[in-house]
C-alpha cells in the first residue's frame, strides 16, 4: 500500500507539472476553451476504455503489475512532449498518449490495492493511496510556482523537469511493489456475495455525476479570467491538491465508520455548495472560498466510491469491477467536456457552474435511493 502510494506521489508530481500549465498553452496557441474539453475528453475517453480491457486481462492473468508498469512507464515518457507542441490537436495527441498509459494502470493498481485489505478497512485504504495522489498533486504545482521563479518564467523548461518525478514513480513501482501470481487452482473461493444489479445501478449513478462533474482544468480558466498570473494558478491549484491530501485518510476513515455511500452523500452536497459559491463568484479573492471546499469533497468521496465498487464484486474479477468503474466514469466526461467548453465560450463561465451545481443535486437524489434500495454500503 505504502509503496503503490509513493509510485502515485511522484507520478503525480510529474502530472501537476504539466496539467496547471495546459490553459497558459491552450492560449499561447490561439485556441479557444473548447480545445480543454477536447483534450480532457478525449484522453478521459480512451483512458475508460483501455481501463475495463487492463482490468479484465489481468484478472486472467492473475498478474497485475505487469500491466501497472508499463502503463505508469507509458504516461511517465509521453507526458514531458507537450514542450513539442506547435497546435492544439498536438496537445490532445500527447494527452491521449498520456491517458492510454492510465489506462494500463489504474485497474490493475486499484485490484491490487482492493486485494490488500479487508473488507471493512478498504476505504481507508483507498482513502491513503489517494491521499498520496493528492500529495504529489500539491508538490508538482508548487515546483512548477519555483521553476516559473527560478527559470524566469520558462514554461518549456518547467515540463522538461517533469521527467525526473516521472522516472522515479516508475522505479518505485519496479523495485518495492512486490506481487505474487496466485494460480486459479488454489485461489479462495470469492466470500463476497454481492446484490443483484447493485454494482450496475451504483455505476449508472456514478456516471450521471460523471456527466455534471466537469473538468479541474475550467476551474483553472476562469481563475485566469478573473486575474490570476499563471504562477498564481499553479499556486492555488496546488493548496487545492494539498486539501484533498490532507482529507483523503480521514475521509476514508469516515467512510468506514458511517458508511460509503452516506459518506459519498455528503461529498456530492458539497461539491454542489462550492460549484454554486464558484458560479456566483466575480472576483478572485471571492472564488476562492468554494475552490478550496470543492477540494474537500474528494475526501468525502474517493476512498468510498472504490471501496463500494470493492464491496460489490468478488475478489476473483476486482479487475473487471473496477475497469467497468472507470469506463462508465470516464466515457461520461468526454460529452461532458466537450459540450461544457462549447457552452462556456458561448454563455460564460459562471452559467457553466452554476449548471454542473444543479446536475450534482440531481445525481445526489439518485444516490440516495440507491443507498436506501441496497444498505450494504450506506
Amino acid at each position: 500500500m505504502v509503496a503503490l502510494g509513493l509510485v502515485s506521489l511522484f507520478t503525480d508530481m510529474a502530472s501537476e507539472m504539466v496539467y496547471p500549465l495546459l490553459p497558459r498553452l491552450v492560449a499561447v496557441l490561439g485556441a479557444g476553451a473548447w480545445w480543454l474539453g477536447a483534450i480532457e475528453g478525449v484522453g478521459d475517453a480512451t483512458a475508460a476504455v483501455l481501463k475495463l480491457v487492463a482490468g479484465k486481462l489481468s484478472d486472467k492473468a492473475h498478474r497485475r503489475k505487469p500491466l501497472a508498469l508499463a502503463g505508469y512507464a507509458l504516461s511517465n515518457l509521453a507526458r514531458p512532449l507537450v514542450v513539442l507542441a506547435a497546435a492544439p490537436w498536438q496537445l490532445v495527441a500527447v494527452r491521449f498518449l498520456d491517458r492510454i498509459g492510465k489506462g494500463l494502470r489504474s485497474s490493475p493498481r486499484d485490484a491490487l490495492l482492493a486485494a490488500s485489505s479487508s473488507r471493512e478497512r478498504s476505504a481507508a485504504t483507498f482513502g491513503f493511496h489517494r491521499a498520496m495522489d493528492n500529495l504529489g498533486a500539491t508538490l508538482g504545482p508548487l515546483l512548477v510556482w519555483a521553476g516559473l521563479w527560478w527559470w524566469a518564467g520558462d514554461v518549456h523548461k518547467v515540463l522538461v523537469a517533469s521527467v525526473v518525478p516521472g522516472l522515479l514513480a516508475v522505479a518505485t513501482l519496479w523495485f518495492f511493489v512486490r506481487e505474487e501470481p496466485t494460480p486459479p487452482s488454489t485461489r479462495p473461493a470469492d466470500t463476497v456475495t454481492p446484490p443483484p444489479g447493485a454494482l450496475r445501478s451504483y455505476l449508472l449513478i456514478l456516471g450521471l455525476f460523471s456527466v455534471v462533474n466537469t473538468s479541474d482544468l475550467f476551474l483553472l480558466r476562469r481563475m485566469e479570467e478573473l486575474g490570476a498570473s499563471t504562477a498564481r494558478v499553479a499556486l492555488l491549484w496546488a493548496v487545492l491538491n494539498g486539501v484533498r491530501a490532507m482529507a483523503g485518510y480521514p475521509g476514508g476513515l469516515l467512510a468506514d465508520r458511517i458508511g460509503r455511500a452516506r459518506c459519498m452523500m455528503l461529498g456530492w452536497l458539497l461539491y454542489a455548495v462550492a460549484y454554486g459559491a464558484m458560479a456566483s463568484s466575480s472576483s478572485l479573492a471571492s472564488f476562492l472560498p468554494g475552490f478550496f471546499a470543492y477540494g474537500l469533497f474528494y475526501g468525502f468521496t474517493e476512498g468510498a466510491e472504490r471501496a463500494i465498487v470493492a464491496s460489490l464484486a468478488p475478489r476473483s474479477v476486482l479487475g473487471a469491477a473496477f475497469g467497468r468503474f472507470h469506463l462508465v466514469t470516464g466515457i461520461a466526461l468526454l460529452p461532458s467536456n466537450l459540450l461544457f467548453g462549447l457552452a462556456w465560450d458561448r454563455w460564460g463561465g459562471p452559467v457553466c457552474l452554476a449548471a454542473s451545481a444543479a446536475g450534482a443535486l440531481l445525481a445526489l437524489g439518485g444516490l440516495a435511493l440507491w443507498a436506501r434500495r441496497h444498505p450494504l454500503d450506506s
